[in-house]
């Protein structure tokens, strides 16, 4: 009896919480609201973990596909009861009983799966915010050269109106706004939420990887297309700028959670 009502209680507490975190989203913003889901979630991992049950059960419910088929070919053939055939419809109902199927359905998994899928988007999110115009840019030159040429310049890139010095300037200046704001305030909301360090470098860890993967392409066109004088005119950052940038101590958070 206790699984049962643990089972039960685990799986109420997830959609409860799915059910909020929507809710955030829609107020405060996705950050927030993936930030609320993974906070709680984690909380509720860590309360089941002492209780040595089993949250797996199966489920049994029955399937009247067949059975409404047939059903709605008697409705609609009802001269074919009288035929002395396999064809007769009032036969196939009688052939068509409900099929009894069983679902395996486990509360712990399904926490886990929604806490790293929870975890996911919000890396995803943060990280796209700050690296997505990165890789608008990166995609357009490699469209342009085959691979490996990014290497050798030549200006086959710089001549393109994406690749003009405004446009770069543009970019690196959303680069520089976007680490900003992940520093002022997307790790500053973070500290909030999940106040333990190695907690929130999970996250972060990922974020950072991939907005530094991204700029590193940027980075090496930047250097192979353009001269010196016009590099340092951009206000490039170097790729040990950048990381110096990202793990930059946030300011002391203020605010309260949702």
């Amino acid at each position: 009896i206790f699984e049962g009502l643990a089972q039960d209680a685990v799986s109420a507490c997830t959609d409860a919480l799915l059910a909020c975190s929507r809710s955030i989203v829609k107020a405060k913003g996705q950050e927030d609201g993936s930030l609320f889901l993974v906070m709680h979630l984690l909380k509720l991992r860590e309360q089941i973990v002492p209780f040595d049950i089993d949250f797996s059960a199966t489920e049994m419910g029955l399937d009247f596909s067949d059975t409404r088929t047939a059903l709605s070919k008697l409705v609609s053939q009802t001269g074919s009861i009288f035929k002395w055939s396999t064809d007769n419809a009032l036969w196939k109902l009688a052939k068509a009983p409900p099929r009894v199927y069983h679902t395996l359905h486990n509360s712990k998994k399904d926490l886990e799966r929604e806490l790293k899928m929870g975890c996911e988007a919000f890396i995803m999110l943060c990280a796209g915010k700050v690296a997505d115009p990165l890789v608008s840019w990166v995609r357009k030159a490699d469209a342009l050269l085959p691979d490996g040429a990014a290497a050798r310049g030549g200006g086959a890139v710089r001549g393109h109106a994406f690749a003009s010095p405004e446009k770069v300037k543009q970019v690196m200046a959303a680069l520089k706004q976007g680490v900003a704001h992940f520093n002022a305030d997307v790790v500053s909301r973070m500290t909030l939420y999940l106040p333990n360090p190695q907690t929130r470098n999970v996250l972060l860890s990922p974020i950072k990887a991939n907005i530094t993967d991204a700029y590193s392409r940027l980075h090496s066109y930047l250097l192979s297309e353009f001269q010196p004088d016009e590099y340092v005119a951009f206000g490039v950052w170097t790729p040990e700028e950048l990381t110096a940038a990202l793990n930059a101590e946030p300011d002391t958070p203020n605010g309260a959670l949702p």
